[in-house]
Order: C-alpha cells, then structure tokens, then sequence
C-alpha cells in the first residue's frame, strides 16, 4: 500500500514536471518564430496620420493606473479613435498631470501600427490647460 502511494505521487510530479516543461518548450519556440518573422512584420508596418483641421479635432487622453494604462486619440465629440499601451510612454504621455483630462489637441500625429501593437513615431500636442 505504501509503495502504491509513492508511486502514485512520483508518477504525479513526473507529469506535472513534463507538462510545465513542455509549456515551456512551447513558449520558447512561439517566442523564436516571434522574433524571426519581427522583419517581415516591421516592413509591413501601417502608419496613420493624424492631422487637425476644421473638420477633425483630435484630443490626447490618457490613463496611467493599473489595470488600463493606454493613451486614447479620440475624435472630439465621437469617441476614441485609436488605444495605445502607456507601456513606453509613463514618462513622456501617460503622467500624473494629465491622467484623463482632455486638455492636450493635437495638432500632428503619426502613429506606425506594427503587428498587433500600435507605437507614437510621433506627436505633437498644445496644451489648452496651460495657455
């Protein structure tokens, strides 16, 4: 009965190892074609422009705290238009002082789209709050 028991719990480990290693191998190999196809997916990068003008007035949001951080471009009066990560931008976009107040207009805007994610190549804002 007690090397039933024994075996039983090796035998449960040895799985328990096998499947987190397996994931593991997994991961690595998404992780390596991840890294292989980063040329292919850069060269066919999207850029969008975000330009204002009479008819299109484009407002800067953003959000710093967890678990949203994003910063919003959003079309005055009809909503946001696109959702960045504040992941690279705590510092520069997404700080206390504007933490989702609609106070920065942007005047230019470039936006590259690379993949599933969405980066500011860059941008260009007056702030109404301070003028």
């Amino acid at each position: 009965m007690h090397q039933t028991i024994k075996k039983i719990f090796r035998l449960s480990l040895a799985i328990c190892i096998f499947v987190i290693t397996a994931a593991l191998v997994i991961t690595c190999l998404i992780k390596a074609q991840d890294i292989l196809n980063s040329n292919e997916l850069y060269e066919s990068r999207k850029v969008v422009h975000f330009d204002t003008d009479a008819d299109h007035q484009y407002i800067l949001m953003s959000n710093n705290q967890k678990p949203d951080q994003s910063a919003l471009i959003v079309l005055k009066d009809h909503g946001y238009v696109m959702k960045l990560s504040c992941e690279h931008y705590l510092k520069t976009v997404c700080t206390d002082q504007y933490n989702l107040f609609s106070t920065r207009y942007i005047r230019k805007a470039t936006i590259q789209s690379i993949g599933n994610y969405l980066y500011f190549q860059n941008i260009q804002w007056i702030d109404i709050q301070n003028n």
